[in-house]
């Protein structure tokens, strides 16, 4: 791809980029409606609920925290021994979790690879840096990737760096704002173009949808009116009720008192008493003030609320709080959408954990074996959900007996027991050692009653 074309696509990647920094405001709680909108008279509240920043905390913890996925191989030993290694190096769970946020902040994320040492290596890249350049196959096929930002330079001007990935080789180019770019001059020890060893572009996707949608932009317009109801009926209400003066029967003296500089309604303020008022004191003072739905008021602020978290298809937490302890079954009744939901991210997802897996073994081993001859490597999911040990243990005992050990081993969570075959060879090794226990107290007794 020649540098023209470069340009132009990045030249035409503006509203994607603005699409991306709104997104990012969103995600962190500073909703852009109410916080950039015109001021108005006083009070001004402006109030950003961070429900998008909930939304992608409360899913991220609940399906990819550090611990909750878990890789398998054929043969057993290949994840330990040759993907753990990598994945130690790369700091792979903390990683795979961003890669999870902000495919649901922004509907996809992309990661890198490269080698450093001679290992193999891993990062995210900002989504808005990547300009992804597929083909016309079906499925589409990745051929290529620009990456591109600025930097400053120390004149005060920005200088744009440009990188093109394909399936052999990245190539580096630069140039200022409205400039052609030219090729960049290598780093010692380099090429320009430089081979990158990967037999494909060194490039992951990471996403939670099929369109590649993230999870709160269709619901941002229900944020925003959620923000303005609690900024202005309740916040702006609060203030003015704060703010309120009192009514006087008679007009108060605007002249200063020449000792003390201050008027009748500053030494009001000061000493927030009122003199010569006469014998009726209630019918000569009052509060201006005046009668608020607040029961309307809090009952629409609830629905939009609710239905924030229905359109997001997920849990609110808020629900389960007010219901207090509820049983299992009622708990996942209540997680059934979020489930359903999670689901689907599950699947989009672990493709890009696939894509990880298969550019790691195309640089650790042979690149043009077909995939049916690379190990192949199974990714489970295992969801982060209260655990009520007593439960389980009443369960296990209950179906003991009645199904396979290992498949009774499984009421428990993963975490607790991640191999159920582990812990049976476990308990066959302590049942052994009991009954040799048992066997060898049982001898002397028999010998003793034989004399």
């Amino acid at each position: 791809m020649d540098t023209k074309q470069i340009q132009k696509l990045i030249a035409g990647d503006s509203g994607r980029r603005a699409k991306i920094a709104e997104q990012k405001k969103y995600a962190g709680g500073y909703n852009v409606a109410i916080l950039g909108r015109r001021a108005h008279e006083e009070p001004d509240a402006r109030v950003p609920i961070p429900i998008a920043r909930k939304g992608i905390r409360l899913t991220s913890g609940y399906m990819v925290k550090p611990g909750s996925i878990v890789c398998s191989s054929d043969p057993d030993t290949y994840v330990a021994e040759v993907l753990q290694p990598i994945f130690d190096v790369n700091d792979e769970q903390l990683t795979t979790q961003e890669l999870f946020e902000t495919a649901l902040t922004h509907g996809q994320a992309w990661e890198y690879h490269y080698t450093k040492d001679n290992e193999a290596r891993f990062v995210e890249v900002p989504t808005e840096q990547c300009i992804p350049v597929w083909s016309d196959d079906l499925p589409p096929k990745l051929i290529g990737m620009i990456r591109h930002y600025c930097e400053m330079e120390d004149d005060g001007t920005e200088e744009m760096q440009v990188y093109f990935y394909d399936s052999a080789t990245m190539t580096k180019w630069k140039g200022k704002a409205g400039a052609d770019l030219v090729l960049a001059e290598p780093d010692e020890g380099q090429t320009n173009p430089m081979p990158h060893g990967y037999g494909e572009v060194p490039f992951a996707q990471y996403k939670v949808a099929r369109d590649c949608s993230n999870l709160f932009d269709c619901i941002i317009p229900l944020i925003d009116i959620h923000d303005r109801i609690i900024s202005e009926d309740f916040a702006n209400e609060a203030q003015r009720f704060a703010a309120s003066y009192l009514l006087l029967r008679n007009k108060l003296d605007s002249t200063k008192d020449p000792d003390t500089g201050e008027t009748e309604l500053d030494k009001l303020k000061r000493t927030r008493t009122f003199e010569d008022l006469g014998e009726n004191v209630t019918q000569a003072v009052a509060f201006l003030t005046k009668d608020l739905p607040a029961e309307f008021i809090k009952t629409t602020a609830d629905t939009f609320e609710r239905l924030i978290y229905d359109m997001m298809q997920i849990i609110n937490p808020n629900d389960i709080a007010a219901t207090g302890t509820i049983s299992g079954i009622a708990l996942a009744y209540k997680l059934l959408q979020f489930e359903y939901f999670c689901a689907s991210c599950e699947a989009y997802f672990s493709r890009g954990l696939q894509w990880r897996i298969r550019l790691i073994q195309n640089v650790t081993g042979n690149m043009s074996a077909k995939p049916q001859d690379r190990p192949q490597v199974d990714i489970k999911f295992r969801r982060n959900l209260p655990f009520d040990m007593a439960i389980a243990v009443d369960q296990f005992v209950k179906v003991y007996g009645m199904l396979p050990d290992d498949v009774a081993l499984k009421l428990f969570p993963a975490d607790f027991i991640p191999d159920p075959k582990e812990v049976l060879d476990k308990m066959e090794e302590e049942k052994a050692r009991k009954e040799k226990m048992n066997l060898d107290n049982a001898i002397p007794d028999e010998i003793e009653g034989s004399n």
